[in-house]
């Protein structure tokens, strides 16, 4: 019995994009966002890859063309106060959107102090570990702007 080997078929599809479990596990990101502060908004379209396109519009600024990944679980787990939530992006020199349950309590170590805020958002943007610079925000639609994808078009 142990000298019969059956033949196994492997088909290897190529084309297809490879999909990480992050991306299997998290929710599709694409839409507007607008901080709590009704400031800031922020749009996420998938580009049909493992990342997203950005685009950042802050009042009194041009519209900003950035990347956006999920974030790796080494990459999570390697944070110098605390690891990051599963389905977290890092959008390309502005910040982190983390997933966030409304009403939590969202804990922040800085500057060997612990700091603790209630964010009514379903998402908090992390701009550094300074702690007034996470802001609370929310998904507001599931399609973004002409002016984004005019944004993304010139990028």
């Amino acid at each position: 019995m142990l000298g019969i080997i059956k033949k196994v078929n492997i088909i290897l599809f190529s084309g297809l994009p490879v999909i990480s479990s992050p991306l299997l596990a998290c929710p599709d990101m694409q839409g507007s966002y607008n901080t709590e502060n009704n400031g800031t908004q922020i749009y996420l379209h998938n580009n049909g890859l493992q990342k997203l396109n950005a685009v950042i519009d802050i009042p009194g600024h041009p519209l900003q063309a950035k990347t956006a990944v999920f974030v790796s679980e080494e990459d999570r787990n390697a944070q110098p106060y605390q690891a990051l939530p599963e389905c977290t992006l890092s959008i390309d020199g502005f910040g982190y959107l983390l997933p966030h349950m409304k009403g939590k309590i969202f804990r922040l170590h800085f500057d060997s102090q612990d700091y603790e805020k209630v964010f009514n958002t379903d998402y908090i943007l992390k701009l550094s570990d300074i702690p007034a610079e996470n802001i609370g925000v929310n998904k507001t639609a599931s399609t973004i702007p002409d002016k984004a994808l005019t944004a993304l078009n010139k990028h």
